[in-house]
């Protein structure tokens, strides 16, 4: 039986490596770390940081993210 051959740019699972990949993502703005803060300081009892306001966007975008990717999922999973 002869061997196929990875498709250029295929992953070890024969997947392009490219569409694995997680695109760069942009910093929150000044004002989006503001709002960050001021949503979010009255529910912690020690004073909130930037990077604290960074980071809560951050996994809040990353919770958005994965309901997005598991309706996607979802669809697809309809549609076969």
């Amino acid at each position: 039986m002869a061997r196929r051959e990875k498709p250029v740019g295929a992953n070890a699972c024969g997947s392009n490596a490219a569409a694995n990949e997680i695109p760069a993502r942009k910093a929150p703005s000044r004002e989006a770390i503001e709002k960050a803060l001021e949503v979010w300081q009255p529910h912690y009892a020690r004073r909130l940081s930037q990077e604290d306001a960074r980071e809560i966007l951050e996994n809040a975008v990353g919770f958005f993210r994965i309901l997005r990717e598991w309706q996607a999922q979802e669809r697809k999973s309809e549609i076969q």
